[in-house]
C-alpha cells in the first residue's frame, strides 16, 4: 500500500497560480486604467454630439433668416409692436449680439405704429425642437445706417466722420439652447444680414435690378375691384378685377419678370401680366381693403427686383339720406372696424356704425342727422384707427331762379336755375296743392321742375334734396288764373275804311260770359264774343279808316286774359288795261286791275261804267278772277266805239270798296 500524498516543503509550487494578493493588485490595476480610457471616450463623444447641436442650431438661425429676407422690406416690421420690439432689446440674446451699439434703437422704423397687424416675423418665435434639444429664438429687425465711405452699417444717421448714410435694416438671428455641462463657446448661434429697404437696392449688384422710370397709377382705391367693377383691367384680352397698371422700366427689366404686392396692399390675379419688349410690364393689380402705403415689386427671375411705393386710400362711392328716417348711410370701401366718424356741421356722430363688409361695399350709418342746405356744405370725415382718413363732403344744391309761375290746374314745365344739383335728385312738396310734381336733372347748374299747378293766386313751396341730403329750401311757384289761348285767327287780315268783319277764333279756356275788347290800334269796337265750347268763338270787329293793326283783348269771366292781333288793309286801285281784240258786238273784253287789298277769301264785287258824251252806262261784268291780293281780272263788252271814258269799282265783301278812272280810252 502506497501512500500519495504531497507535502510542501519551504517552497511553493510551480502549479500553484496566483495568489490573493496578486489578485488585488491586478484588479486595481484594471480599474484605473479603464477609467482613464473612459473618460477619453466620453468627452469624444460629448464633443461630437456638441457640434451636432451647433451645426442644427446654424440651420435653424439660417433658415429663420432666409425667411425674414424672403419678405417684401415694408412687411419686415409688420405687427411688431414697439412694446415687443423693446422687450427683444432688453434679452440677454441682444447683449450677445450688442444691439444697442450696432443698430438704431431710436427709430420709429423699428416696429410697426399699428398694434392690431399680426406679425410675419415675430420677436420670440416659438421654439425649436430637433432630437430633444430645445432651441430658442430671437429675431432682431432694426434700423442701421451704412456709412457709404466706409461700408459700414452702424446706429448713428450722422456719424462724426461726416459721411453720407444709407438707411438700412440689420436682421439678425440668435438661437441659443441648453445643454448639460454648457458649451465650450456658449450654448448660441447667431447670423445677421443688411436688408436695404429702397427701391433701388444698393446691395446684390450682380443682379439685374429693373430701373423704373414711370408707374402709371400709383394710388388707388382700397377694394378696387368694386369701386372700379364698370371698367375691368384687360390683360391679353381677358377681363380681371382691379385697375390696370403700366411699368416702364429704362433697363433691367427680365423675361418672364414677376409682379408681387406687399403683404395687405392686395393680390395680382394669376395670368394679368404681361410684357410689352424689353421695357414695359402691364398688369392688374386688385387691392385689399385697409388703406396705407404699400409696394409693388417687379422681381426678375434672378431675384433682382424693384419696389414701387403705392397709396391706397379708401373712398365714399356713395351716400345715401333717407328723409322719413334721417339715417345717413355712406358706402365705400377702406372703412375700418371702430374708425370714428366727425363733420365740419358739428352733428352728433357718436351713434354711426362702421360695417366693414370687404369684398361688398362697406357702410357707415349715422342716425338723425341733418344735412347742409340751400349752397351749404359739410364735409363728413371718417377716421380709421390706423389714422388714415377718408372723407366725403356733401353739397346742398342752391336755387337761384325766382319769380316761378305757374297756371293753375295747367301742366308746367318750369326751368330752374342752380348749382349742386345731383342725378338723382327729387322733389317734395312742402307747402299749397300743386299736384304730379317731379323735377328732372340736366346739368349741376339746371332743373327741370314738372308740376301741375294748384288754386289761382295761391303759392306750393318746394323743396329739392340730393341723394346725400343736401337740400334746396323755400323754391316757390306762384299759380295764375289759367288764360284763354288763342291758336288760331281767321280772317287775320281785314279792310280798313270803318267795316265790320266777323273773324272767328281757335283756342283753349274760352269761359261763357268771356268780354272782348280793343287795346291798341285803328279799329273803332268788337262785339261780344259767341261761344262754341271753350275752343272756338266768333266776333265782329269794325276797322278804322286807315290801314295798320288792332289788338283785341279777351277776358275770362275769371279775370284770366290773352290777346291776339288783326292787321287792317285799306282796298285800292291803282291801274286797268283791257288786253283783248276790239271788234265791238263779236269779241270779249277782258280787263285787267291792279291795286292794294283785294280779298282773297270771298269774291269780291266788281262794276264797270262807260260815258261816252253825255251817255253813261253800266257794262256787264262777268268772269271776275282774283289772282292775288294785288291783281284780278273781269270781262266786259263796251257799248260804244271811239273814245270814252271808263270807271271801275272793286268792293270787298266786308264792304270795303276802291274806283279807278280810265279816260279817254279808245274802243276799236
Amino acid at each position: 500500500m502506497f501512500d500519495r500524498t504531497c507535502h510542501r516543503r519551504g517552497g511553493r509550487l510551480a502549479d500553484d497560480g496566483f495568489g490573493m494578493v496578486e489578485m488585488m493588485a491586478a484588479l486595481v490595476l484594471i480599474a484605473l486604467v479603464s477609467a482613464a480610457s473612459a473618460t477619453f471616450f466620453i468627452s469624444s463623444i460629448s464633443g461630437a454630439n456638441g457640434n451636432k447641436v451647433r451645426t442644427t442650431a446654424a440651420y435653424v438661425a439660417d433658415e429663420e433668416l432666409e425667411q425674414i429676407t424672403s419678405l417684401p422690406p415694408t412687411d419686415l416690421v409688420w405687427g411688431r409692436t414697439k412694446t415687443a420690439v423693446t422687450a427683444l432689446w432688453a434679452t440677454a440674446a441682444a447683449t450677445r449680439l450688442k444691439i444697442s451699439s450696432q443698430d438704431d434703437l431710436t427709430s420709429t422704423s423699428n416696429y410697426d405704429s399699428v398694434t392690431t397687424h399680426t406679425p410675419y416675423i415675430q420677436t420670440q418665435p416659438p421654439a425649436r425642437v430637433v432630437n430633444g434639444t430645445v432651441f430658442n429664438l430671437f429675431d432682431f429687425i432694426d434700423v442701421c445706417w451704412m456709412d457709404v465711405a466706409a461700408g459700414v452699417c452702424g446706429p448713428t444717421q450722422n456719424p462724426a466722420n461726416g459721411h453720407s448714410t444709407i438707411k438700412e435694416y440689420r436682421a439678425s438671428v440668435d438661437v441659443a439652447w441648453v445643454a448639460n455641462g454648457g458649451c465650450h463657446s456658449g450654448c448660441d448661434y447667431s447670423t445677421s444680414t443688411i436688408i436695404d429697404p429702397s427701391s433701388d437696392p444698393t446691395f446684390n449688384s450682380d443682379l439685374d435690378i429693373p430701373v423704373i422710370d414711370t408707374f402709371t397709377p400709383s394710388s388707388f382705391y382700397t377694394n378696387n375691384a368694386l369701386v372700379d367693377a364698370s371698367t375691368p383691367c384687360v390683360i391679353n384680352g381677358t377681363s380681371y378685377a382691379g385697375d390696370l397698371v403700366k411699368v416702364i422700366t429704362s433697363s433691367g427689366l427680365d423675361a418672364n419678370a414677376t409682379v408681387r404686392v406687399s403683404s395687405g396692399g392686395g393680390s395680382v390675379p394669376t395670368g394679368a401680366v404681361i410684357e410689352i419688349g424689353s421695357s414695359e410690364i402691364d398688369f392688374c393689380l386688385k387691392t385689399a381693403d385697409v388703406p396705407g402705403n404699400y409696394y409693388v415689386t417687379i422681381l426678375n427671375t434672378d431675384g433682382g427686383h424693384a419696389n414701387q411705393p403705392i397709396t391706397e386710400t379708401g373712398v365714399v362711392t356713395s351716400a345715401a339720406w333717407n328723409p322719413s328716417t334721417l339715417k345717413l348711410t355712406l358706402s365705400g370701401t377702406g372703412f375700418e372696424p371702430n374708425a370714428t366718424l366727425t363733420d365740419t356741421l358739428a352733428e352728433s356722430m357718436t351713434s354711426a356704425t362702421i360695417a366693414n363688409n370687404y369684398p361688398t361695399a362697406d357702410t357707415a350709418s349715422v342716425p338723425n342727422y341733418s344735412p347742409p342746405t340751400n349752397g351749404g356744405k359739410d364735409t363728413i370725415t371718417i377716421t380709421n384707427p390706423d389714422t388714415t382718413t377718408i372723407p366725403y363732403t356733401i353739397f346742398a344744391p342752391r336755387v337761384t331762379s325766382s319769380g316761378l309761375t305757374a297756371y293753375a290746374g295747367q301742366p308746367t314745365n318750369l326751368a330752374v336755375a342752380g348749382s349742386a344739383f345731383a342725378s338723382g335728385m327729387t322733389v317734395s312738396t312742402t307747402s299749397g296743392n300743386c299736384t304730379n310734381v317731379s323735377v328732372t336733372v340736366t346739368s349741376a347748374g339746371s332743373a327741370t321742375l314738372n308740376l301741375t299747378g294748384g288754386t289761382a293766386n295761391t303759392t306750393c313751396v318746394f323743396k329739392f334734396i340730393n341723394p346725400d341730403g343736401g337740400t334746396a329750401t323755400n323754391i316757390t311757384v306762384t299759380n295764375l288764373v289759367t288764360p284763354p289761348q288763342v291758336s288760331n285767327v281767321s280772317p287775320a287780315v281785314i279792310d280798313a275804311g270803318n267795316v265790320q268783319t266777323t273773324i272767328s277764333l281757335t283756342g283753349t279756356g274760352f269761359q261763357g260770359g268771356m268780354a272782348a275788347s280793343v287795346t291798341s290800334g285803328s279799329c273803332t269796337g268788337v262785339t261780344t264774343p259767341n261761344l262754341s265750347g271753350s275752343t272756338s268763338a266768333t266776333l265782329k270787329v269794325t276797322s278804322g279808316t286807315n290801314a295798320g293793326s288792332c289788338t283785341i283783348k279777351l277776358t275770362n269771366p275769371d279775370g284770366g286774359t290773352t290777346s291776339f292781333t288783326v292787321t287792317t288793309t285799306k282796298i285800292s286801285i291803282s291801274g286797268m288795261t283791257e288786253s283783248s281784240a276790239k271788234v265791238r258786238g263779236t269779241q270779249i273784253y277782258t280787263w285787267t286791275v291792279t291795286g292794294t287789298s283785294f280779298s282773297t277769301t270771298g269774291q269780291p264785287t266788281v262794276t264797270l261804267t262807260e260815258k261816252a258824251g253825255s251817255t253813261t252806262q253800266t257794262l256787264t261784268v262777268s268772269g271776275v278772277n282774283v289772282a292775288s291780293s294785288t291783281q284780278l281780272s273781269f270781262q266786259a263788252t263796251p257799248f260804244n266805239t271811239g273814245k270814252a271814258n271808263y270807271t271801275v269799282t272793286v268792293t270787298n265783301p266786308s264792304g270795303a270798296t276802291a274806283s279807278f278812272a280810265l279816260n279817254n280810252f279808245t274802243v276799236t
